[in-house]
């Protein structure tokens, strides 16, 4: 018996090193069992349709409260084994993947995928490969059948491209059953419907975006399949080497399956001496068999376990080999998800999975063996080129620079990025630190923040050595011409052009992004949709993002023509009541292979999901192409965007083809059949055209807002004066060509009168009895135009103009391109930092570290507030004075207080707030929204509507309080005897009205007699105002007058003290009257200033958009 007893001890610690745990971790776990049950029901009820982040910070504060450490839902609920299982069937192998493999199948409440790439669906289609499984959109007209064979025979339905849930589903959602006896049933379209139990419903959505109402998020579990960064560098390492080695691939799935295979056997083993003992009858001493079965166990299990450690060292040996190709696969990933983040302000900016793999494969053969700074250099520009043809020439160096910043994280770093983006605040200047005398006033701000921001850069500058900066300040390309001393990175470049010489910075940043990505240009190829057609496969619809007034289906009908024929080319223009015509126009094309244009979807957007559930269950004939038309428009589908090739449709820009592109369009024979005053004046119409849309170029210097003009309003003009045209031998009526533009066509679009100024001059500049001779050449033009109608002799003519627009063509200033920059940089910098901000808002807003975000603020709140007592001072109330400009001053004094307090009390709420220790207000949640997103609060702009710019609105507010503090201390004499800063009240059109009554009170002269009369001259007399620190853009002053600006002259310069007063109207009625406006955007006209310029330049100043602000 001692030997029996010998030998099974001797069997049984024999067999001890191959079970799966060792005593002590299976104490461990049992003692653990509740606290991860606990965090495991937790995990699958509120986090599937959480990020992997989200996921990873809230079961980090879950583990904390409950004193739990290393939980792994996919360890817990799921083994080794399934795992491998789940990988050979095509899912991923990151941990968000298999997280949500054991949600779904642990899961009590029906899953809704939130699967963009379709990954989840295809896995779950192999997973349930010996189910019986159904697969059905609920557009399908067999839905409804499907569905209620699918309950009766307890099949599995999986219920694709879900972008709304249909009522139908909703007695099954929430588990509305009538119990009759033994039987279950379930309302199905007004009937019951016996319920199988081993139905299961699972419902999976493209749309990543998808929003539920609260009553069904509460019956779906929503998993988010969402694409992660190391669920796509998985798909990028698989892709690359079963294109590159897929011997090495079939050896990987060999060993998962065999490893599978393996540990089933294993499992099983260890199972079945499990039940021989517990099944043991009697003397297990004596039991021959389970001797037997004890030896045959330890014998499969040493040959396992042999087996599986040369597994391991195949795996290891395989990884290594894996290895090669995973750095790329890591980079390639963090840059498709630059993409995504830049797609999040523009849907139709986005790009699917599946086409960034292909893209990936196509350059893999250039990046082997090759070193990882041309790997990297190599996909930018693969990847810059795809995506610049589907991105706006305006939005593309956004582009490049988020690119830049977000995947070269060396070149870029944070803090200068963070500078850049103007989300870097700046706490105390020292007082030890000096901006150098010499540099100018304008910039000095801008240095001393570069010197609390960013020292190190700031001391490599060495901006005291005044000389070796000269060349730099004076240079036309100062981003070229650096100090020879400074070694300074492209970006901090950019940087210093930022903080010294803004007017350059466009330029700048356009070099540096070239230089980054080692591109020759931003701009993308010339469309060629024979290029096009060769990148396109079956399944994936050419969507094609137009500018309002263009129309490309013209050029794809003549290449459908070339490359199939016009029998097999069908187009559609989408409306109300197209829906149904054109879904059997897609059944048809797909089905013979012919070619579908669907135009105008920007006027369907409601419809789109349709088509995508369409094209999904189709059958496509391999010639079959769809090719779609939009508009931009923010509500276009998500999912279609995604799947689509896209490109962006802009037409040249310019004067010259604007021209060029009206006489394309419409043809020769047009031309050819008006008489020589006809095409001539159809030439003045249409260079009146090409300078009214292109001078929208320079928003807000040439026209206050960007007016559509368009190809209609040429048409309607041509159609308005077409019998001018076609009458020979008539004097031509230029007053009535004038009311037709200007009353009939262009200025119904014009909504301001400076506006409608600009157009009138043109229209007298060009509709003129000159216009018609020979000695006319508008635009610069060198020869004469021609004397007859001939098309190509007009062509010819308007091929002599300049490729590239002169500021002269329009009447703009010389230096109009440095304003241009300055406005557009600017626009670009406000884009790249919302983009950022938008990120990390709403994740703050629910977290902890709101009050850290909202810190910055509250600190530059108290910093202003420091020297100040307008927090603790009682409201002051307006009192009665004698004099209406004592008046006005003491009821601005008492505005601006009642400001700075209405600010100090939502700080005051939003600290408390952001603690915890009031109950959260969605007002005041609201405001905290717009801080973190850098934008001043609605509540803020309800009380003064002043900078976007948070800080410079607190800035602002604290500067106009102070001065109106300083007024209203003053006697009201005072505004007559020192000049006053119109930029010093909130109010500054309420101060000219004061000024004009009291003027007329004075005076004893009715208001509506009176008119403003200002002067650059000092002319001291009663009733004078001298206004200061006003600035002007669009021309220099040269004494008293007005004079043109230079090539390098700054775009904005302070003007001359301005003297105020009032006169009789009728009393000089020709001087040059130019705007007053409050700010640079030119939003609000204060007045009308003269100066002393001859009137007969009245339409050069109106062109060249002078006007003067009382801030910037």
């Amino acid at each position: 018996m001692n030997d029996g007893r010998y030998r099974l001890d001797t069997q049984l610690l024999s067999l001890r090193h191959f079970e799966p745990f060792q005593l002590k971790e299976f104490s461990d776990e049992l003692k653990m069992l509740p606290t991860n049950s606990l965090l495991a029901s937790a995990f699958i009820t509120y986090l599937p349709g959480e990020s992997e982040d989200s996921r990873i910070v809230i079961l980090e504060k879950w583990q904390e409260v409950l004193g739990a450490t290393k939980f792994s839902l996919e360890e817990f609920l799921g083994s080794e084994r399934e795992q491998l299982q789940w990988q050979t069937e095509g899912l991923p192998a990151d941990q968000l993947s298999l997280q949500n493999a054991v949600i779904i199948l642990n899961t009590s409440v029906t899953p809704l995928f939130l699967d963009p790439s379709s990954i989840a669906s295809d896995w779950i289609k192999a997973h349930l490969k010996s189910k019986t499984v159904e697969i059905v959109s609920q557009d399908s007209p067999k839905f409804n059948t499907v569905l209620e064979l699918a309950i009766r025979f307890g099949k599995f339905l999986i219920i694709e491209e879900v972008e709304t849930i249909s009522p139908t589903l909703f007695p099954i959602l929430r588990k509305q059953f009538v119990d009759q006896g033994d039987r279950k049933s379930v309302h199905l379209n007004g009937k019951l419907v016996d319920y199988h139990n081993d139905f299961k419903l699972i419902l999976s959505c493209r749309n990543a975006q998808l929003q539920l109402s609260a009553d069904l998020a509460a019956v779906v579990n929503v998993v988010n399949f969402t694409t992660t960064h190391a669920g796509l560098s998985e798909q990028l390492l698989m892709s690359a080497i079963k294109q590159d080695s897929p011997e090495l691939e079939t050896r990987r799935k060999d060993l998962l399956r065999q490893r599978e295979e393996l540990q089933e056997k294993q499992y099983n083993l260890q199972n079945r001496l499990l039940e021989d003992l517990a099944n043991a009858s009697g003397d297990i001493l004596q039991n021959k068999n389970l001797m037997v079965s004890l030896n045959e166990t330890k014998a499969s299990s040493s040959a396992i376990a042999t087996a599986l450690v040369e597994s391991e060292g195949l795996h290891r040996k395989l990884q290594e080999e894996y290895d090669v190709y995973k750095e790329i696969a890591s980079f390639a990933s963090a840059l498709y998800f630059a993409i995504d983040e830049f797609a999040n302000a523009n849907v139709l900016y986005s790009l699917s999975v599946p086409a960034f793999i292909r893209l990936f494969l196509k350059s893999l053969p250039q990046l082997k063996d090759q070193s990882f700074g041309f790997v990297q250099r190599t996909l930018i520009q693969a990847v810059y080129g795809y995506m610049s043809r589907a991105i706006f020439k305006a939005d593309r160096l956004k582009f490049a620079l988020h690119l830049c910043h977000k995947i070269l994280p060396r070149e870029i770093p944070s803090d200068e990025w963070n500078f850049f983006i103007g989300n870097s605040f700046i706490g105390k200047i020292d007082k030890g630190q000096s901006v150098p005398e010499w540099i100018p006033e304008s910039v000095s701000r801008n240095v001393a923040a570069l010197q609390s921001a960013l020292p190190g850069l700031y001391s490599k500058l060495q901006l005291e050595k005044e000389s070796t900066w000269r060349s730099f300040f004076g240079s036309n390309e100062c981003e070229a011409n650096f100090p020879t001393h400074c070694d300074l990175s492209e970006f901090q470049k950019v940087i210093v052009v930022q903080v010294l010489r803004r007017n350059r910075l466009y330029s700048a940043m356009r070099q540096c992004s070239l230089r980054l990505m080692s591109l020759q240009s931003l701009n993308s190829e010339i469309i060629q949709f024979s290029a096009i057609y060769n990148e396109t496969v079956v399944g994936e619809p050419i969507l094609l993002v137009t500018a309002p007034g263009t129309d490309p289906s013209v050029e794809i009908r003549e290449f459908a023509s070339e490359k199939l024929g016009k029998d097999q080319y069908v187009e559609i223009a989408m409306g109300e009541g197209q829906e149904s015509k054109t879904l059997a126009a897609l059944a048809e094309a797909g089905e013979q292979g012919h070619w579908l244009v669907l135009k105008n979807l920007h006027l369907v957007t409601a419809w789109l999901p349709i088509l995508c559930q369409n094209m999904k269950r189709m059958q496509l004939h391999k010639s079959f192409r769809l090719w779609l038309i939009t508009e931009p428009h923010p509500g276009f589908s998500s999912v279609l965007a995604r799947s689509s090739l896209k490109i962006a449709y802009e037409v040249p820009q310019g004067i010259k083809n604007n021209i060029l592109r009206t006489y394309s369009s419409w043809g020769t024979s047009y031309i050819e059949k008006l008489n020589p005053t006809g095409s001539r004046l159809f030439f003045i119409l249409a260079c009146i055209h090409a300078l009214l849309q292109e001078r929208r170029t320079y928003i807000p210097q040439g026209w206050s807002k960007s007016y559509e003009f368009n190809d209609t309003d040429f048409s309607t003009a041509i159609r308005l004066t077409v019998e001018l045209m076609q009458t020979p031998n008539i004097q031509i009526q230029w007053n009535y060509l004038t009311g037709v533009c200007c009353d009939s066509v262009y200025g119904g679009r014009i909504e301001n009168i400076q506006d409608l100024g600009i157009l009138d001059s043109y229209l007298s500049q060009y509709f003129v009895d000159e216009a018609l001779t020979h000695r006319w050449r508008p635009l610069g033009m060198s020869n004469s135009l021609p004397s007859y109608s001939n098309f190509q002799d007009y062509i010819n003519s308007i091929n002599q103009l300049s490729d590239r627009d002169l500021p002269s063509y329009f009447g703009l200033p010389e230096n109009i391109q440095q304003a241009w920059e300055k406005t557009t940089s600017m626009d670009i910098i406000s884009y790249l930092r919302n983009l950022n901000l938008e990120k990390h808002a709403s994740a703050a807003l629910l977290g902890d570290d709101l009050h850290k975000k909202l810190l910055p603020f509250m600190m530059l709140w108290k910093k202003l507030n420091q020297s100040q007592d307008f927090i603790r001072i009682p409201t002051p109330t307006p009192i009665i004075q004698k004099s209406l400009m004592e008046n006005f001053i003491s009821e601005e004094y008492c505005y601006a207080v009642t400001v700075v307090k209405k600010i100090h009390k939502t700080f005051s709420i939003l600290n408390k707030l952001s603690k915890g220790a009031v109950p959260i207000e969605p007002k005041y949640l609201e405001v905290a929204n717009d801080l973190l997103l850098y934008r001043t609060p609605k509540i803020w702009k309800k009380l003064w509507n002043g900078p976007d710019d948070p800080t410079k609105y607190l800035k602002t507010v604290m500067y106009k309080t102070g001065k109106i503090a300083m007024w209203n201390e003053s006697r009201m004499e005072a505004v007559y005897e020192r000049p006053v800063n119109l930029s010093s009240f909130f109010h500054p059109a309420t101060f000219l009205s004061v000024f004009k009554q009291d003027f007329a009170r004075r005076k004893n002269t009715a208001m509506d007699d009176l008119r403003l009369k200002s002067s650059w001259r000092h002319t001291p007399g009663d009733g004078v105002i001298t206004i200061t620190n006003l600035l002007i853009e669009g021309a220099l002053f040269e004494g008293s007058n007005i004079t043109d600006c230079h090539a390098n002259s700054d775009s904005i310069n302070v003007a001359p003290d301005c003297h105020l007063s009032w006169e009789n109207k009728g009393e000089n009625d020709k001087a040059i009257k130019l705007p007053l406006y409050e700010t640079n955007t030119r939003e609000d006209i204060l007045a009308y200033l003269n100066v002393e310029n001859n009137f007969r330049e009245n339409n050069k100043w109106i062109q060249a958009g002078v006007a003067f602000y009382v801030t910037c």
